[in-house]
């Protein structure tokens, strides 16, 4: 469900498997994030600077290449949001990564 709050405020909400994960996005200034009742704000140079120095686990479906290195999408929201990578089911990480303008990579 995708709400226009203001000529720059989107609200996306997706529910799955009884979480609910709140985006709010704000074009100047990234995304308001709630997870399971806690809210982040997440920015795209945040989560590349987040990355630098961290080295990715093993991806299996859908990865995200940066630094030279690729990362599972779920342990890039871990990171960038400081939470267990438990906390993020792959679908969600995907869509949020993709509204930061990330491209996303697919392994068959």
């Amino acid at each position: 469900m995708t709400r226009v709050l203001t000529n720059r405020m989107i609200v996306v909400i997706i529910v799955t498997v009884n979480i609910i994960v709140m985006i709010m996005m704000n074009q100047t200034h990234g995304f308001q994030v709630t997870n399971r009742g806690r809210t982040f704000y997440l920015f795209r140079a945040k989560v590349e600077k987040g990355l630098l120095n961290v080295m990715p686990q093993r991806v299996t479906k859908y990865g995200l290449a940066l630094h030279g290195r690729e990362y599972p999408v779920r342990q890039v929201l871990a990171i960038a949001t400081g939470t267990p990578i438990i906390e993020w089911s792959t679908t969600n990480a995907y869509r949020i990564l993709q509204k930061l303008g990330f491209k996303i990579s697919v392994h068959g």
